[in-house]
C-alpha cells in the first residue's frame, strides 16, 4: 500500500509538470508581425509596399518564431522525459505486481499439496482406525 500510494504521489507530481510545460507551451499575446520602425530612406513607402506586395521577411522579422518554435521543441522535450519516467514506473510497478502474484501463486500452490497430504493421511488413518475396530470387534 505504501509503494502504491508513493507511485502515485509521484504520478501526481509528475502530471503537474507536464501541465506546467503545457502552460509554457501556449503561445502568450504577444504580436508576432514585424511593428514598423522609423527609417531614414528617399521613398520609405517603398519598403512597406515590397513586404506587403511580395511577403519578404528579414530575420529580426523571423526572431520570434524561432524562439516560439525553441520553447515548443524544449517543452516537448521535457513531456517526453515526464512520459519516459512513467513509463519506466509504470513498468517496475507491473512487475513488482507480477512477482508478488507468482509469490502468492506459489504460496497457495504449496498450501493446496500440504492439505491434499493431510487430506491423505486423515483419510489412511481412519481406514486403518474403522479396521483395527472391525477386527476387535471380531476378535471379541
Amino acid at each position: 500500500m505504501v509503494e502504491l500510494h508513493r507511485q502515485h504521489a509521484d504520478m501526481v507530481d509528475q502530471i503537474l509538470q507536464a501541465l506546467q510545460h503545457i502552460y509554457h507551451l501556449l503561445p502568450t499575446e504577444q504580436n508576432i508581425s514585424r511593428p514598423l520602425s522609423r527609417k531614414r530612406s528617399l521613398l520609405p513607402i517603398g519598403g512597406v509596399l515590397l513586404i506587403q506586395l511580395f511577403g519578404t521577411t528579414s530575420e529580426a522579422d523571423l526572431q520570434p518564431i524561432r524562439d516560439h518554435i525553441k520553447r515548443i521543441g524544449q517543452g516537448i522535450s521535457h513531456l517526453d522525459h515526464g512520459l519516459q519516467m512513467q513509463h519506466n514506473q509504470f513498468a517496475s510497478f507491473i512487475e513488482f505486481s507480477a512477482q508478488r502474484m507468482d509469490s502468492l501463486r506459489n504460496l497457495t500452490t504449496m498450501q493446496e499439496r500440504a492439505i491434499s497430504d493431510l487430506y491423505d493421511e486423515i483419510h489412511t488413518i481412519f481406514n486403518t482406525e474403522s479396521q483395527d475396530q472391525h477386527r476387535l470387534v471380531m476378535a471379541l
